[in-house]
Order: C-alpha cells, then sequence, then structure tokens
C-alpha cells in the first residue's frame, strides 16, 4: 500500500502533536484545567497525561479513520 503525499502530511503532523506533547509533559503541572463556566471560573480539572494527550490520540484515531475508510 503506497501513502499519498497528503496521508503522509497528516501522519506527519500527527507525530509533532505526540513530540510536542511529550516535550512539555515535564512543565506541566500534575492538574490541568479543562472546562469553565459562564463566568469563566475553573470547574473541571483532568490530569496532564490526558490534558496534553487527549487532542494527539484524538487526530491519530481519526486519521487512522480516514486513511482506511478513502
Amino acid at each position: 500500500m503506497r501513502m499519498r503525499k497528503s496521508e503522509m502530511a497528516v501522519l506527519g503532523l500527527i507525530l509533532l502533536s505526540f513530540i510536542l506533547a511529550v516535550f512539555l509533559y515535564p512543565y506541566m503541572p500534575e492538574q490541568m484545567a479543562s472546562h469553565w463556566n459562564a463566568r469563566g471560573e475553573v470547574d473541571g480539572y483532568m490530569s496532564k497525561f490526558w490534558g496534553l494527550f487527549l487532542v494527539p490520540f484524538t487526530l491519530l484515531g481519526v486519521g487512522i479513520l480516514f486513511i482506511v475508510i478513502p
């Protein structure tokens, strides 16, 4: 199976998001704000692992779906 340039670019950006998350991991607090109420106050937190890796894992899943389901 040969990959198109667009697929390689998408996978490259996904890889870049993982590299960035790994690089920033030691600098982040243990708990990260994840939700704010209507007054702008934080009312939800998540661990730094999920705070940094939720988007890269989501991008990976969607990217794989777009490659597998043409």
